[in-house]
Parts: structure tokens; sequence; C-alpha cells
């Protein structure tokens, strides 16, 4: 069998009215692999805790906690970003984008949007 994968792709945000721009913020990102996968998105029943408890009215609570790491989501998936400055710096790298003010919004559309890249849907995988 052989697969045909995009490894790449380019995000334009719709962040700040981003794609009215006239050289909007450009995004490229790589698909995660199964292991980045299993690890950032607590994709492996290992990393899901359940706790029970009882309530106040005398059932069992069940829930699930499982931890979610967005930054590592963010660096393992962003390739380069381009077109983006803040106070006239130019923002290119993951890193930057954590360390810079006022893209907390951008940083959780673009983690929205790898999520939804990386979900598993019919016709991802093209049989060559």
């Amino acid at each position: 069998m052989k697969l045909l994968l995009e490894r790449e792709s380019v995000y334009t945000p719709e962040f700040r009215d981003n794609k009215a721009e006239d050289e909007p913020v450009e995004i490229t990102m790589r698909q995660l692999t199964t292991g980045q996968r299993q690890k950032l998105m607590a994709l492996d029943p290992v990393n899901f805790a359940v706790h029970e408890a009882t309530s106040s009215n005398g059932h069992a609570d069940r829930r699930f906690e499982f931890d979610v790491d967005y930054e590592g989501i963010f660096k393992a998936a962003v390739v380069k970003i381009a077109n983006l400055e803040v106070n006239g710096e130019a923002i290119t790298t993951p890193d930057a984008v954590l360390t810079a003010p006022g893209l907390n919004d951008l940083f959780m559309e673009v983690i929205m949007e790898v999520v939804r890249q990386n979900a598993r849907k019919e016709g991802d995988l093209k049989n060559s």
C-alpha cells in the first residue's frame, strides 16, 4: 500500500480581520505524527484519569480529566509564520508568538485549526 499524505499546509487566520489585510498573516503548519497526537492531545488511554466522587445528592459522579498541551501542539505543528509584526518586531516562530503580548486569540485560533486538521476524517488517506 502506498499512502499519499499532505505534510504541510498554509492557514490564514481570521484573527483581527486578518483575511482583509493586503498581506495577511499566514501560518505554515505540519501534520502531527501519531506519537505527537497521543502525547499532546491526550489520545493515549493511559493519560486519562478517571475520578469518582459522590455528589451532594449521593449519586456517583464520574468525570474524565486529561491534559492537553496547547503550547506543545503549537510548537510541534507551526513551521513558520509570515507577515506578522508586534510593535515593529517580526514574529516568525512559535516561540515569538508565545512571548509577544496580545496574541492569545491568534494562538487559540491556530490551536483549534491544528486540532481540526489532525482529526481523523474520511478521505484523509489516499491510496496510490
